[in-house]
């Protein structure tokens, strides 16, 4: 929670599409950059993020036909969803940005994003927008005290949590080092 914060991070879940049959897991990644009026008081934040995510659904069905002699034939079939987004977090902080503890909470905007929908199943592909989506966002982290030598430049171990709710449902915990 330094004035200036910028981050990169894996993601590994899963995601559904009502509706479509769409079920899968797969792997993405995202990219922000925040800022924090510099104090250990209430104080007020914004940052971006622009986060990306691929997954793959795969299904087997079975096929049988009854003739004289009975057949039956083994078909997969997969569905892939990608999208992208960028979410926008103006929010309150309070805590010391050295070590400590720190909580924010705010919204979550969400001005811009498609997802792509591929059913392979049917040659079906459906590109869809969200609407402009405002959640909420609820978080903490704690920092260490000061790792290294003295004179050189200070590291700090973190570990933290956020929730989110109303325009998409997630829980983000993570455990990092801050240089």
């Amino acid at each position: 929670m330094d004035p200036l914060s910028l981050w990169v991070d894996g993601i590994y879940g899963s995601s559904e599409s009502q509706g479509s049959g769409h079920r899968g897991t797969g792997f993405g990644g995202s990219a922000g950059a925040g800022l924090v009026w510099p104090g250990e008081r209430l104080r007020p934040s914004l940052s971006a993020q622009v986060s990306t995510k691929t997954t793959v659904a795969s299904a087997t069905t079975s096929t049988s036909t009854s003739d004289t002699a009975s057949a039956s034939t083994q078909t997969e079939q997969r569905s892939t969803s990608s999208h992208w987004e960028v979410q926008l977090h103006p929010m309150l902080v309070w805590g010391s940005a050295n070590q400590g503890a720190t909580i924010w909470f705010g919204s979550e905007l969400t001005p811009w994003g498609v997802q792509n929908l591929d059913m392979n199943i049917d040659d079906v592909v459906v590109s869809l927008r969200p609407n402009q989506r405002v959640g909420l966002v609820l978080g903490a982290e704690l920092r260490s005290e000061a790792l290294g030598m003295p004179g050189r430049s200070q590291s700090y171990l973190s570990a933290g949590a956020q929730l989110q709710a109303m325009a998409g449902a997630g829980l983000h915990a993570w455990i990092g080092w801050s240089f």
